[in-house]
């Protein structure tokens, strides 16, 4: 029988840590000033802009919610343009996804790296690479700080990321070879995806393929981080099937796991900008 692997209690210190350090600011000093960028009605990205305004707020940050229901893509440069000058802004988070006809591409590297809360700019994804100092994607974040908020040994493992996406599989693959693992990461063109799972003892599953992962897919006493989240009949399911793996690995649960990180490490982000802004007015 496996542990599960919560998010949750490891996301309320992060908060905890961040909001008495607000709390505590010298007289006129003001607090972390986030903006949130919506485009479109996509339901997922609204209901986590307004999960982002909720904590945000009650953990002492100021935060701007933009929603742009049927923006082109020099509306949303135009936005992006006017948060990079506003110099107290500290970091601006563009939920994704984007809808049809908007050019990702254009309207993040208009975004200013200074700014990047979420750690989605060409200039910091490449920072990240280069193993330098930069925000780095929340998600990606949060997978490695569950694991070492759960106590498991990352140096030397066998680490197998399934899926490819910039903000989060490749990211994560990056972060674990940063701790010292040896990673794999799997797609959709990979062959034989069971054989490399077995094996790995950290398996990250970044897919959004519901229940793709059962107990025949994964190693005896590995730690399982399911990132992947899929809507199915009005229920959000993840890429493992937690009730059968969790008898022979360590899994995290879809509620309480890494989504209640990410949101955390998304503040983090935003408090370590707004510190670095703070110090570049002074000088």
């Amino acid at each position: 029988m496996g542990e599960i692997l919560r998010g949750s209690e490891i996301a309320l210190k992060k908060r905890e840590i961040m909001r008495t350090a607000i709390e505590n600011l010298p007289d006129g000093e003001r607090g972390p000033h986030i903006a949130v960028i919506v485009a479109g009605d996509d339901p997922a990205s609204i209901y986590y802009a307004n999960l982002i305004e909720k904590i945000g707020t009650k953990e002492g940050f100021k935060v701007e919610l933009n929603h742009l229901k049927n923006p082109d893509t020099a509306q949303m440069k135009e936005l992006v343009d006017r948060l990079n000058r506003d110099n107290k802004i500290d970091g601006v988070i563009i939920q994704l996804p984007l809808p049809p006809g908007l050019d990702k591409e254009a309207i993040f590297d208009r975004l200013s790296p200074e700014k990047d809360a979420d750690g989605q700019t060409p200039e910091n994804l490449g920072r990240l690479l280069a193993g330098r100092s930069a925000p780095v994607p929340a998600t990606a974040r949060a997978v490695v700080e569950l694991l070492k908020g759960n106590n498991i040994d990352i140096i030397g493992r066998e680490a197998v990321v399934i899926g490819r996406s910039t903000a989060v599989g490749i990211a994560t693959a990056l972060l674990l070879i940063k701790e010292n693992a040896t990673v794999t990461v799997c797609h959709t063109k990979t062959l034989g995806l069971r054989k490399h799972t077995s094996k790995a003892d950290i398996l990250i599953a970044s897919a959004g393929v519901p229940n793709m992962l059962g107990v025949d897919d994964v190693k005896e006493g590995a730690y399982i981080v399911d990132v992947g989240t899929s809507e199915v009949d009005g229920e959000i399911i993840g890429d493992v099937r937690f009730d059968e793996v969790i008898e022979k690995a360590s899994v995290s649960p879809v509620k309480g796991g890494v989504g209640a990180l990410t949101l955390a490490c998304l503040l983090e982000n935003t408090f370590e900008l707004y510190r670095k802004n703070i110090q570049r007015q002074r000088t």
